[in-house]
């Protein structure tokens, strides 16, 4: 994959209304294939839960509270808004879930954070719709975007509401650049996460009837994030990847998933990590994921040295 995307450059072409290389420049930093990693709960009912959203083609997405990273959305300057700007920006952040994923399956830290070491699970999903996914930029400083804020402010009655294209007709080249550059605030992450080379899809949240009973109860689970469609994402899963190890839970939990996704496929969906591409292990190593190490892990009796 290509070095770190630039969404200066990218704001750029919206700023002059080429939609079309705006939309080129971004498609060259997202891969045919993402991965997310996932630890697999102990508590049964929960796990059964787990498995029964993946089979279902469903994700989980976040709100921003619950996330990580404590400066997530945070990493741009916003010093110029006044207290009215703010605080409707502050309101709107709230709404938005967002789910992560990473460019690579051979990223021994996003198994470590992620997928409980080696002894998770690492889906692989196919991306079918690139205008719905964001790779992340790593940066030192933070850029500057009260201009581009105003602008939105000023004519946000011209706009349903919706921070994330969800137009209940098609938005002009005018709206669909404002948009887009608003999409691009939640995309920047400090430099010291560069390791994860994340893409990312940030939706606003549909509120359930639960939510709308309870209202401003932040402690109830609902309001943590909610379930969505892959097809939300622009996704399909294609793999679903476990480690090389003797825990035989774990391979028969894939095995499960895998069939009830599609039985026809089953032997292209269900992949011990050994088997991952030769490629995709030179690749690791070289961008720094994957230590020489760590690879015996991947590897197994494949010899990393033949194609």
């Amino acid at each position: 994959m290509k070095n770190n995307i630039d969404y200066s450059i990218f704001i750029n072409y919206l700023m002059k209304g080429d939609i079309l290389a705006a939309k080129k420049y971004k498609e060259k930093y997202i891969p045919s294939k993402i991965y997310k990693f996932m630890k697999l709960p102990e508590e049964k009912d929960e796990l059964l839960q787990r498995i029964e959203q993946i089979i279902k083609g469903k994700i989980w997405m976040s709100k921003k509270r619950y996330l990580n990273d404590p400066f997530e959305f945070e990493m741009i300057d916003l010093m110029q808004l006044s207290l009215d700007e703010r605080l409707y920006y502050d309101t709107c952040i709230n709404e938005l879930e967002i789910t992560c994923f990473s460019e690579m399956v051979c990223n021994q830290a996003m198994w470590g954070y992620y997928a409980s070491g080696k002894y998770g699970l690492c889906i692989e999903f196919s991306v079918e719709n690139k205008d719905m996914l964001y790779p992340v930029e790593y940066i030192k400083e933070k850029p500057d975007y009260s201009k581009i804020y105003k602008n939105f402010f000023a004519r946000k009655a011209q706009f349903v509401g919706d921070i994330n294209l969800k137009f209940p007709h098609m938005p002009s080249d005018d709206h669909f650049a404002i948009m887009e550059m608003l999409q691009t605030m939640f995309c920047y992450k400090d430099l010291s996460w560069k390791h994860e080379k994340e893409i990312r899809c940030i939706l606003k949240s549909e509120p359930s009837e639960l939510d709308k009973i309870l209202k401003n109860d932040c402690e109830m689970n609902c309001t943590r994030g909610s379930l969505h469609n892959l097809s939300e994402c622009g996704i399909r899963i294609n793999k679903v990847y476990f480690a090389n190890h003797k825990r035989e839970s774990v391979k028969e939990l894939c095995d499960y998933i895998c069939r009830n996704i599609n039985k026809e496929r089953y032997d292209e969906f269900c992949c011990n990590i050994s088997n991952v591409k030769y490629e995709d292990l030179q690749e690791g190593v070289k961008s720094g994921c994957l230590s020489e190490k760590y690879k015996e892990i991947f590897c197994g009796e494949i010899n990393f040295n033949k194609k």
